[in-house]
């Protein structure tokens, strides 16, 4: 996402989902990871934080 008068704090949030979907990452943990609530019943704890990191590790900027 490029600095521009139209982007706004929504844009960031579609900007994460739509990296997230780029890199193959399941609906499920793109949910997660974007505070959603899940479709249909909730089984389970959900995914363990060191996974969510996995993926996020994945759309990280590398700022050397």
């Amino acid at each position: 996402m490029r600095p521009s008068p139209s982007n706004t704090l929504y844009s960031l949030r579609h900007t994460f989902k739509d990296r997230l979907r780029d890199i193959g990452a399941p609906e499920e943990i793109i949910d997660e990871l974007m505070g959603h609530k899940t479709r249909g019943p909730k089984y389970g704890r959900g995914h363990l934080l060191e996974k969510k990191y996995e993926w996020l590790q994945r759309i990280a900027f590398d700022v050397h």
